[in-house]
This record gives C-alpha cells, structure tokens and sequence, in this order.
C-alpha cells in the first residue's frame, strides 16, 4: 500500500512538470486503472520500455518505490524474526539470511540509482555524476548497502534489549527529527537562493520520509538538493547509535556474560551491524570528501535545453553563482571569454580539468570562485549554441 501511495505521488509530480506532450494521454489512463491490480501497471510499463527502446519514466518510479518501501518492510522483519526466534535450523537460518541480504542488496541499488545519469535527471532533474556502473558508483552501491544494513541490524538488536517499544520509539523519533530538520533546510535555502522557502519545501519534503532508512540525496553532489547535508544526517546517525549502544549496555548493566546470553543466536547480526557501521562511516567520509563533485557543473550541455530549471535546479544554480556578483570588470570579461573558448572546444570536458588547463591564464582564485565562473560561462555558452541553432533553422 506504501508503494502504491509514493508512486501516485510521484507519479503527479512528472504530470505537473512535464511538457503536456511528453506522456500520452492513454499510457496515463492505463497506468491509472492497472495501478490498483496487484502491481499489474508494472508489467505493462516494462512492455512498453521495451518497445519504446528506453525506460518509462513511470517504471523508473514504480521500482524505486517498491524497492525502497517493499523490500525494506520485508527485511526488517525478517531481521527482526532472525532476532527473536532463537530456535531456528539452520536452513531455516540459511533462507532468512539470503532473503534478507538480497533485500539490502535491493534497497541499496534503489538508493545508488539517485547518483546515476537517468535516476537523478527523474528525481532531481539534475543527471547523477555516473553513466554506468563504473568505480563511483559501485563505491555509492557498496556504501548503500552498507547503510540500510547498518540500520536494520541495529534496531533488531536494540530491540532485542530495549522491549517492548525500543523500536517504535526510536523510529518514531528519528522520523520526526529528520522531518523537522528537512524542513528548516529547505525552507532557509528556498529563501535565500530562491523565490520563498515553501516552494522548495513542496517540492522536496516528501524524500524525508524515506531518509528514516537511508538518505534520500545523492551522495555524489556536494550540495545537498533533497533533503539534509549527508554530513549534518550521518552525524545524527553516529549519535544515535552511540545513544541506542549506550542505553542498551545500561539495560545490560554492562556486563558481558548478560549481553552474550541475550545475543547467543545472534552472532551473525552482531558481526554485520559492526562492520556495515564501519564500512558506512568510511565509505561516506571517502565519497563526500574525494568522490564528490558538483554535478550541475558537469551536467552534459545537453541538459541545459531539455526542459526549464525547476526550483530545485534554481536553488543549485544560484547557490554556485553566489560569489559570481561584483566580478564584471573587462579582466572578468576577458577571462570568461576564455573559459568559454575551453568549453566550447570540449563541452563534456570535467570542471576540474578544465582549470586545470587554464591556470596560466587566469589569475588564483578560490574554488567557489571557480565554480562560479565555470557555471557562468557554461551558461553562456549553451546560449549562444542555441542562438545559432536558431538561426540556422
């Protein structure tokens, strides 16, 4: 039912912002009457991928949403009854263990897809920073799964200990938190780098919700356009995770021998939440601080004409050309000039490369600066394409 609700959501979100000509009227109708049918519209929608030669932009959403809403429900009370059923064989063992690591498996792939090229340009309308599965993003994959491991096993086990509202309480808080926390980021961006906070709000609280299991935001842009800064949300993480460890060792008045007994069946849950916590720490540290790049300014130039910046890419656009006022001496000018001359020579060329390239031409500059100058020309640049596309025709 979830999933039903996030894609009748989403669903009206690509209708309100597509161009009217975009999605013919009868696929819509269709989708709309299959919808109710026991996830009959996502056979349809895959029929018609194929045919189309490309994803539907429904079916992208479709899968996301049971992925992401399905498959975290069902492993996390399979996790919960690994915990809890302490007389179990060990078939019985084995099939919990490999449905519940293929439904990690499928909720990490869900997440990472926000850091792909089609993914983000549905959700965010800004392109993920990988094409295909290359280093980067099986780095996002692996960091993914890592997360909602991370998480399902430590409400398991604290609920083990901390009965009988361990985790309701602590899922109940967390939600509202992040809620919260969500809507004052994007209210206080909205209002400054766009025109009022409420539209952005509108447009992006509803990924708040799903951030209770794992961020919803792409972990390769360094701005954060969803929801919350990944660095301001894994610090709520790590804090609460110390704060559920802490509560439970009170629980167990810190003794070993009680937290052994207490967790006799349970070693295998134990070793994944230590080492996915672990992993997800490094990997978010290594992929926020190496990986990371602003994908608005790697965007292909194609981007740029396929449809009108919606409030999002606006907030992104305008937080980049921050420093851009007060520079519009004839130097300025010039050095436009030739970061345009750079970018026309090689459009899908990355940002970093193309300063890279032009350090003796430019004097030193910092690397908002940069990125400023960067979208700047790369914004004019695109417009005289199209002047000249223009006129050609």
């Amino acid at each position: 039912m979830a999933g039903l609700v996030a894609d009748d959501v989403e669903f009206y979100k690509i209708l309100r912002d597509e161009p009217k000509d975009a999605l013919p009227g009868w696929q819509v109708l269709v989708v709309g009457l299959l919808i109710p049918l026991a996830g009959l519209h996502v056979t349809y929608l895959s029929v018609l991928s194929l045919m189309m030669g490309c994803k539907h932009r429904f079916l992208f959403i479709s899968t996301l949403a049971e992925s992401v809403l399905e498959s975290a429900v069902s492993a996390f009370v399979q996790t919960y009854a690994v915990v809890f059923s302490p007389r179990l064989s060990l078939g019985d063992k084995f099939d919990l263990y490999t449905s519940i690591a293929l439904s990690f498996v499928s909720i990490g792939y869900a997440f990472s897809a926000l850091d792909k090229y089609d993914g983000g340009e549905l959700l965010v309308k800004v392109p993920g920073l990988c094409r295909g599965a290359n280093a980067k993003w099986w780095g996002v994959f692996a960091f993914r799964i890592a997360e909602v491991t991370s998480r399902a096993t430590s409400l398991a086990l604290f609920q083990c200990v901390c009965r009988p509202w361990g985790i309701v309480t602590v899922m109940s808080a967390d939600t509202v938190l992040v809620v919260t926390l969500a809507a004052i980021s994007q209210m206080t961006r909205g209002r400054k780098y766009s025109r009022g906070g409420g539209r952005l709000l509108r447009h992006n609280l509803v990924y708040a919700l799903p951030s209770s299991i794992c961020l919803m935001t792409p972990m390769l842009e360094k701005d954060s356009p969803m929801t919350l800064p990944p660095e301001l949300y894994y610090s709520i993480r790590v804090v609460e995770l110390g704060a559920m460890i802490a509560l439970m060792g009170y629980r167990l008045e810190w003794n070993l021998d009680s937290a052994r007994e207490v967790f006799k069946d349970d070693a295998l849950i134990v070793y994944a939440f230590v080492l996915s916590t672990i992993m997800m720490i490094l990997l978010c540290f290594f992929l926020r601080q190496f990986v990371a790049v602003r994908t608005l300014l790697e965007a292909p130039v194609e981007m740029w004409h396929l449809r009108p910046f919606n409030v999002t890419q606006q907030v992104l656009r305008n937080r980049i050309l921050g420093l851009d006022a007060g520079f519009k001496s004839r130097a300025w000018a010039s050095e436009q000039r030739r970061i345009m001359a750079k970018i026309q020579r090689a459009p899908h060329r990355a940002s970093y490369l193309q300063q890279a390239m032009l350090l003796s031409d430019l004097p030193e500059m910092s690397a908002a600066e940069w990125d400023a100058r960067f979208l700047s020309a790369k914004v004019s640049y695109c417009l005289e394409r199209n002047g000249r596309d223009w006129e050609r025709k």
